[in-house]
């Protein structure tokens, strides 16, 4: 599963947390974007998943995140040159030219 959103609050990450917790099944791929100290967003890949004890009873949840910002902002500025290029291409493609006989 994946979830992509803006910034999720915290109610919203309560409720995964939750769904996590009554499913027992992990969330992976969640593509949320977090204010850092000093004020720029940030995007980040997370996977959460349950903790179990020795019983298999669900006693939390464990996860990681990488801050994929910059593989996102890299991401776009290739799209945007590739758009351009094609772009480019295409006005350069040769036309057809009528022949007018004088």
């Amino acid at each position: 599963m994946i979830l992509v959103g803006g910034i999720l609050s915290s109610g919203e990450l309560a409720k995964i947390d939750e769904e996590i917790i009554a499913t027992g099944r992990p969330k992976l791929n969640i593509v949320d974007t977090i204010i850092d100290k000093i004020g720029n967003n940030r995007r980040l890949l997370s996977n959460k998943m349950p903790l179990f004890d020795k019983n298999k009873k669900i006693i939390g949840i464990v996860g990681i995140s990488i801050d994929i910002t910059q593989r996102i902002e890299m991401e776009e500025k290739l799209n945007f040159h590739i758009q351009e290029l094609v772009s480019n291409v295409d006005e350069k493609k040769p036309r057809k030219r009528k022949c007018i006989n004088l």
